[in-house]
């Protein structure tokens, strides 16, 4: 088993064909092609407005943080985190952690999925895979994206339709005037339409 970010790799005889990368694939049902279907649009969205560590204008003032001083092992999934206004971050950890923690010395793992925006003034949560941003009807509606502006990494590629583009910018307003050119995701990754209508990422294992 090879792990490269939130992805996890399961290598069959030859490694040959493609793996939907999903954060529940374990239950969900696999398509025809291959492919994992997602939930219904906006299932994974994680909402507890009125926090005082939410608070915000815009969303670029907003991040994911822990709900528990030790986190999880393994991947995140949306009940794992909240919305956080990024000036309160310090403030909130420190609220979640008396000092006294043994916090399990596991791996944990970056679920790139997991991303915050500003709504009705308060930092909220939400599964970018269950979510209006990766709404689709057929293979054409979606593509590979990272999820920071002009990221060339592959730990933030998703899965997406034209509107995380709206997205990005909120998070980081000054992304429309960068230059990206260069940072474009690997073509061995791939996105296609679920039957349930969100977006999956696929990933060609060679052969």
């Amino acid at each position: 088993m090879k792990f490269l970010g939130a992805c996890i790799f399961v290598c069959g005889v030859g490694c040959g064909g493609t793996l939907l990368v999903d954060n529940d694939a374990a239950t969900r049902p696999v398509g025809s092609d291959g492919s994992i279907d997602a939930p219904a649009v906006d299932a994974g969205r994680q909402t507890d407005a009125g926090n005082p560590w939410k608070t915000c204008k815009t969303t670029d003032e907003c991040t994911t943080a822990g709900v528990t001083c030790c986190g999880v092992c393994g991947l995140p999934t949306i009940k794992d985190v909240t919305g956080v206004n990024k000036s309160s971050l310090s403030a909130y950890s420190k609220s979640l952690c008396s000092g006294g923690e043994r916090c399990p010395e596991c791996a944990s793992m970056i679920n790139p999925n997991l991303l915050a925006e500003c709504e009705a003034s308060s930092c909220e949560a939400f599964d970018l895979a269950q979510s209006k941003y990766s709404t689709c009807k057929t293979d054409a509606d979606c593509h590979v994206d990272h999820t920071a502006c002009c990221s060339c990494s592959t730990e933030d590629l998703v899965a997406v339709n034209v509107t995380f583009q709206g997205y990005v910018y909120a998070s980081d307003p000054t992304c429309a005037l960068k230059d990206c050119v260069g940072c474009e995701p690997p073509g061995r990754y791939r996105a296609v339409c679920g039957s349930t209508g969100h977006c999956g990422l696929v990933i060609g294992l060679g052969g």
